[in-house]
Order: C-alpha cells, then sequence, then structure tokens
C-alpha cells in the first residue's frame, strides 16, 4: 500500500517514497485540531486497534510545562545547572550549537518511514550539555503536544534527537528539526508498541527535565 492510497487523510511527508502499510499519522494532522483528528479517525478504520490506540497517544494534549520559545532552535528546561538564558534559567541551543553534539546513527523503519538512516545526538548528551538532571524527559513539539520519556529508557536505547534522515536535514515540514528516534527495528517487541510509538515526538523544540 502507498502513499496515494492514503488519500483523504491529510498531507503526509513528501519525497520520502511509499509508506508502510500501517499506521499513518502524518506530521500536521497527527498534532492538530480536533475536527482534522477526527476526520482522520473515520478515514483510519481499517487500522488495526494498536495501532488506532498509538494514533490516540500522539494526539494526547500537551502539559502545563514550559512553552517552546520563539527564535530558540531547541531549549532544556526544569533542572539545569547551567543555563545561559538568565531570563529563563533555561538552556537555549542554537542550531550551530547544536549540529556539534557527537552524533549516531540509527537504522530503522516507523510508522511513518521505511527502513532509513536518522543522524543525532543522544537525548541524553543533549541535555547533559545544559547540565540537566533528573528522572524524566518532557518532550515538547512545536504545536505543544508533549510526551514523557524516562531517562534510564533512553539510555537503554540509545535515543536520538534526530536531525537528519538518509542525509537530509530533517524541516518542519517532513518531521523535524528534531525528531526522537529509537531503534525500533532493533527491538520490535518492545519499541512497536502503542506506548512506545508516542514517544516518536517530531518537531522537538523543547525538553524539560526533572
Amino acid at each position: 500500500m502507498d502513499a496515494a492510497e492514503f488519500k483523504g487523510m491529510g498531507p503526509v511527508p513528501s519525497k520520502r517514497g511509499p509508506l508502510p502499510a500501517i499506521l499513518v499519522a502524518p506530521m500536521g494532522l497527527a498534532q492538530s485540531n480536533g475536527k482534522e483528528k477526527m476526520g482522520m479517525l473515520r478515514s483510519s478504520v481499517f487500522f488495526g486497534p494498536a495501532m488506532v490506540a498509538a494514533l490516540l497517544l500522539q494526539m494526547a494534549p500537551a502539559s502545563a510545562d514550559g512553552a517552546c520559545q520563539p527564535g530558540v532552535f531547541l531549549t532544556i528546561g526544569g533542572n539545569v545547572s547551567k543555563p545561559n538564558n538568565a531570563k529563563t534559567k533555561t538552556y537555549d541551543f542554537t542550531e550551530d550549537e547544536f549540529l556539534k553534539l557527537g552524533s549516531r546513527e540509527i537504522t530503522t523503519a516507523t510508522p511513518w518511514t521505511r527502513t532509513s538512516t536518522f543522524k543525532g545526538p543522544l537525548l541524553t548528551d543533549i541535555i547533559s550539555q545544559a547540565g540537566a538532571s533528573g528522572k524524566v524527559m518532557h518532550l515538547r513539539a512545536l504545536n505543544d503536544f508533549t510526551a514523557d520519556l524516562d531517562i534510564e529508557e533512553a539510555k537503554k536505547y540509545g535515543a536520538i534527537g534526530a536531525y537528519s534522515m538518509n542525509g537530509e536535514r530533517l524541516q518542519v515540514k517532513d518531521f523535524g528539526p528534531v525528531w526522537a528516534m529509537f531503534p525500533r527495528d532493533a527491538y520490535p517487541d518492545e519499541l512497536n508498541t502503542p506506548s512506545a510509538i508516542s514517544k516518536y515526538v517530531w518537531q522537538i523544540c523543547r525538553i524539560d527535565v526533572d
């Protein structure tokens, strides 16, 4: 089944080839207004219960943690010991600084993409740069969608903040600028569940740690 067969489900990232015949939660709809969400669900009657559950998890309401900051590539908030923004007491990454962090690669498929190679720094290295410490990362997207990720879980699977896919920088229109990525194919029983899939947050602009 390819992208053409998902007509009516809203925009899907382009230039990535056919999509896998599983859950398609297109960027801009999986995290958008209620009318679009309901229309998307009505169009997904052929999905299995687990995949629909994953979609519902991706639509969870945002929490009340700190908001994204205009003009900042990525903000680290919460228990931060090395803030570089005295006003907000956060660590604000510029794009250049973020790209200079050591990077790892993960080759995997996702519910929205075929097998691809994603590149970016470890999520744990990102928060370490800010001197952030705690047990949980609260990942926030540009539209205020949020998901919680245990830091020990991020360490266990080597989760990264991907900024490129198959050598191409991720843009806001196709999951960027930062996408939380996990080695799903290496741990299918653990990382292909509805709960795990809900943590593949794209368009990340802020991470709060506590």
